[in-house]
């Protein structure tokens, strides 16, 4: 839970993994950021829209490796929380889960 911060598909996705593989909880958690994860297709996904709009992008950037939340214009902080990425507090963001935070910090470069 702590990894995809309760995200439903993220938990289901956790719990099926357990369930069809043999697949300990560590190393799920190890692999879970890295493109052998069981995650890696969902967060493709999500690479592409944010590198298909490079303000999205940079603003996503900048909030995965903030160690305080970020504030942003309005409108990104309106799309960036619509996808999932982020939650708000008060006017500003930080990344929905760790799992966000670890692979896109890596592959947002």
């Amino acid at each position: 839970m702590t990894l995809v911060g309760g995200h439903p598909y993220l938990v289901q996705e956790a719990i099926s993994s357990f369930k069809s593989q043999e697949i300990s909880l560590e190393s799920l958690l190890n692999l879970a950021p890295t493109e052998e994860g069981i995650f890696s297709y969902h967060l493709g996904q999500l690479l592409e829209i944010l590198q298909a709009d490079s303000e999205l992008e940079v603003a996503y950037k900048q909030v995965v490796l903030s160690s305080e939340p970020v504030q942003l214009n309005p409108k990104i902080t309106f799309k960036l929380h619509s996808l999932g990425l982020v939650k708000i507090l008060g006017n500003d963001c930080v990344s929905s889960c760790d799992l966000y935070r670890q692979y896109f910090s890596v592959f947002l470069n």
